[in-house]
């Protein structure tokens, strides 16, 4: 009673398994990828290394899966010794250590969102926590996240300090940032904004055009 089943046995059983590609769903679900999209045996290194993801390309995996509310299975095929291929050990390694630091913004079963609050970040949801994943460092100082509805209490980097911040009804402007990515393991940063509740982010096409060329913008919530 205690077991959950997957659908290969091509009925609709507790959970899907997509292969090679993310595809959310309103149950639970893993995305079951290879790690070059080719193959789930081995290739030989020399051949499959210019397919093979790096450790940047992982990391996009994983915020899409976690935004999903999925999990992510990411197969390395074996060697004929049965070994690890050399071109998988580098990325690995490093998405290892970079999951040693911010963890946090994955692990566990975290809620499903389609938040776009920019096109330089993803973001994963645990509670009043939303966990901003920043894929390029703004090299102005600031980082602008638009949509969000909800008060928010505070800021900090996942293993650093707190972030200035100022917040108006339509955008949220984390502040004072150094010039480049403080994460020297794979350049991708996590922020984890706490908000006074279970944040709403509205996409800008829910804010409707009003007359002089004026935008509707929703209260806090």
């Amino acid at each position: 009673p205690a077991i959950i089943i997957n659908p290969r046995g091509r009925m609709d059983e507790e959970f899907g398994t997509p292969e090679e590609k993310i595809e959310p769903a309103p149950r639970e679900w893993e995305a079951c990828m290879t790690f070059n999209g080719l193959s789930w045996g081995y290739i030989d290194s020399e051949q499959a290394l210019p397919y093979s993801y790096n450790a940047q390309q992982i990391l996009r995996m994983l915020a899409r899966v976690t935004s999903g509310g999925g999990n992510l299975l990411l197969n390395v095929g074996p060697t004929p010794d049965g070994s690890v291929p050399q071109e998988a050990f580098t990325p690995m390694r490093t998405v290892g250590a970079w999951l040693n630091k911010y963890g946090e913004c994955m692990y566990g079963h975290k809620e499903s969102n389609s938040f776009t609050s920019n096109r330089l970040c993803s973001i994963s949801l645990d509670g009043n926590t939303a966990y901003v994943w920043n894929w390029i460092w703004p090299r102005t100082g600031e980082l602008v996240l638009g949509g969000f509805q909800t008060k928010l209490k505070s800021a900090r980097l996942l293993g650093g300090t707190a972030v200035d911040f100022t917040q108006d009804t339509r955008r949220i402007v984390l502040r004072g940032l150094p010039d480049r990515s403080p994460d020297e393991t794979a350049g991708v940063a996590v922020f984890a904004l706490e908000f006074e509740k279970p944040p709403v982010c509205v996409r800008a096409s829910a804010y409707p055009a009003l007359n002089g060329g004026q935008t509707f913008l929703p209260s806090f919530e």
